[in-house]
């Protein structure tokens, strides 16, 4: 496993020690962006809510499709939006408020079909993606309920960019017809 954050490292390597998994599980400090690994070396590569934070998915892409094998796969569980065309200003300015202050420039480009694209020209095929928003908005609904009176005072006090994760919780909720949540497969050709 790699992480950019040092303490998310430090955190991983307890719970792998205490779990007793130190010869099974490793991990890094590392951007997959910048993936320091020999090609074909891993049978599958897995993100889960990260890749919307990458600034550049067409190279982080096409580093995973170089460090996996022939015949690997990729499995990617990230958010995809509407476009800005399918949403009211006050949609397409808390998206882009958001994203800016959550650090997740990909987010702001994960608009519905494009991620497909970009793990196609990556080289990737057998491309699916599965919908499975319902499954993720009754925690949506309850990250919603648990913020909201807090995002009232911050809002408030004009402090949404320092409370991110409170202000993303509601206004996502409250814009959450234009977000999808998917789990996108491929994988790299044989040859």
């Amino acid at each position: 496993g790699i992480d950019i954050l040092d303490f998310n490292i430090e955190e991983a390597k307890k719970r792998i020690e205490t779990r007793g998994l130190g010869d099974l599980v490793h991990v890094q400090l590392m951007s997959y962006q910048e993936l320091k690994f020999p090609a074909k070396s891993f049978d599958a590569t897995y993100t889960m809510e990260t890749f919307v934070h990458s600034d550049s998915p067409d190279k982080a892409l096409e580093g995973f499709y170089k460090v996996l094998k022939p015949g690997a796969k990729l499995v990617m569980f990230e958010y995809a939006r509407d476009e800005d065309s399918k949403m009211s200003k006050r949609a397409q300015d808390s998206f882009r408020y958001i994203n800016k202050y959550a650090a997740m420039p990909g987010f702001q480009q994960f608009t519905h079909g494009s991620l497909e694209k970009l793990i196609k020209q990556a080289g990737f095929e057998n491309i699916q993606v599965k919908d499975i928003s319902d499954k993720v908005a009754p925690m949506m609904r309850a990250f919603n309920t648990v913020a909201y009176v807090p995002y009232l005072f911050i809002r408030l006090m004009g402090k949404r960019a320092r409370y991110i994760n409170t202000t993303s919780a509601v206004e996502f909720h409250r814009y959450g017809k234009h977000i999808k949540y998917n789990i996108y497969t491929a994988t790299k050709p044989l040859n």
